[in-house]
């Protein structure tokens, strides 16, 4: 994903406390099946406004990549998964 399409992103007041403001250029919060996302779930694990980019992410099923350090595809399953 190019710099200006990350920053598309970029709506809400939280999105610029996030720890991944600006990284984006230095990890791959949008790797392909044969990349890792380690790099960027462990920069989620630090931040800040994980509760509030959880929340957006889950939202928004349309969203790709790591976000609250979740992938899309963990996001659908949580989406989908029977309350507690």
């Amino acid at each position: 994903m190019s710099a200006s399409h990350f920053d598309y992103y970029l709506t809400t007041d939280w999105m610029h406390a996030a720890a991944c403001r600006g990284k984006h250029d230095v990890v791959n919060f949008f790797p392909n099946k044969s990349e890792s996302d380690a790099a960027a779930k462990a920069l989620c694990s630090i931040c800040q406004v994980i509760v509030p980019c959880f929340m957006y992410a889950m939202d928004d099923p349309t969203l790709m990549g790591v976000w609250a350090g979740t992938t899309a595809n963990g996001r659908d399953r949580l989406r989908h998964s029977p309350p507690e």
